[in-house]
């Protein structure tokens, strides 16, 4: 009962381990949508009425690729506003859709990729004039695909009452938040921000360090009574995961010491097995059985409550690794090789820990231990 509690205990953590491992590695390695590598963040300020050039500075640095100014930051939140709308695939609901407001270098910038019609130019700025009585500040668009899909827009340059605004292209989704929240309906509106905002930088490859310090340098310069945070977006998605990184370390650390537990358990078991029947080893050494038989005989009784935990501990394991998973919009769900592995694992501790006590007294003269018994 104890190897087998302890042997369940070990597969729960250990399917743990690799679920939380897992699905870490997904999201780190999961395609946004976006190109977030290199771009620099310099978060939200006022950049008063003067040096509104500051832009085109920057832009001019060597090594920068591309310099955006936006009312959002990617991964932090799904955009500067919302609105909500009625549903009509099911008018008892409502659909709420971020809008994003950057300059028309966003979509370059962040290297978004356009599905069909055109991305927004600096003619996009100004408000679209049009004689509709009370409607006014209506303005031309980029939406995503699967926004287009649920709000039926499949023709551009038409105007979208109920979101005021006139889609010129349609682009690919973005995760605009982290994999724990759907890709929810977006919008891109032209806004050029000469007042304040925060900026997204696109640097090129092995010029990240240089760039930095060049733009720290003007930002200080140009605004010295001004604290201005600087970080990479990189860092920033990092961030977004730091808890499931820390339940990685945890589980880690979790899983090493349940195995050693459960090895201890064993050798302890094995000893005293093998204590008691120190004259049958003897007897079956003089009789012919070879080191691998003897080792093959004592493995095969804790291979059995191995494969028992195994049984016991996966439904568990599986059913907390699900539950896990739901608070991801997007997961890598339970899959099977999960279990198979943390067998495996169970198993190598048993055959190395039993193996390596067996071995040992079976190496022994039989002469001695059938004169000691």
């Amino acid at each position: 009962m104890l190897i087998t509690t302890q042997f369940s205990i070990a597969i729960i953590v250990i399917i743990g381990l690799i679920t939380i491992k897992s699905q870490l590695s997904y999201m780190q390695a999961a395609p946004l949508g976006m190109e977030v590598k290199n771009v620099l963040n310099i978060d939200y300020f006022n950049k008063g009425t003067q040096n509104t050039n500051i832009k085109d500075r920057i832009g001019q640095l060597t090594g920068v690729e591309s310099v955006s100014v936006a009312a959002w930051t990617p991964t932090i939140g799904s955009g500067y506003l919302a609105k909500t709308i009625v549903d009509k695939d099911d008018p008892g609901k409502n659909i709420q859709v971020s809008f994003i407001g950057g300059d028309v270098d966003l979509s370059k910038t962040l290297g978004i990729q356009l599905v069909k019609g055109r991305l927004l130019t600096p003619e996009d700025y100004t408000h679209v004039e049009m004689d509709l009585g009370e409607d006014e500040g209506i303005n031309n668009a980029l939406v995503t695909e699967s926004t287009a899909k649920k709000l039926g827009i499949d023709k551009l340059g038409i105007l979208y009452k109920d979101l005021q605004i006139i889609p010129v292209g349609i682009i690919k989704d973005f995760h605009s938040e982290s994999f724990r929240s759907k890709i929810v309906p977006t919008v891109i509106l032209a806004k050029d921000f000469n007042g304040s905002g925060n900026m997204l930088i696109k640097v090129g490859k092995g010029q990240e360090q240089q760039i930095f310090r060049s733009v720290s340098q003007i930002i200080q310069n140009t605004y010295p009574d001004k604290h201005v945070s600087f970080h990479w977006i990189d860092d920033l998605i990092a961030k977004q995961y730091e808890k499931e990184s820390k339940q990685v370390q945890l589980f880690i650390l979790f899983s090493a010491l349940t195995l050693l537990i459960s090895a201890l358990g064993i050798t302890g078991l094995i000893m005293q097995n093998l204590e008691q029947r120190t004259k049958e080893i003897g007897i079956r050494k003089v009789l012919g059985a070879t080191v691998l038989d003897i080792s093959r005989l004592f493995s095969k009784d804790y291979l059995i409550l191995s494969t028992l935990a195994i049984f016991i501990a996966s439904p568990i394991a599986g059913y907390f690794s699900k539950k896990w998973l739901e608070d991801y919009a997007y997961n890598v769900g339970v899959q099977w090789w999960f279990f198979i592995l943390a067998a495996l694992a169970i198993f190598l501790i048993s055959i190395i820990t039993v193996n390596f006590q067996t071995i040992r007294a079976a190496l022994n003269n039989p002469v001695d231990s059938l004169r000691n018994e």
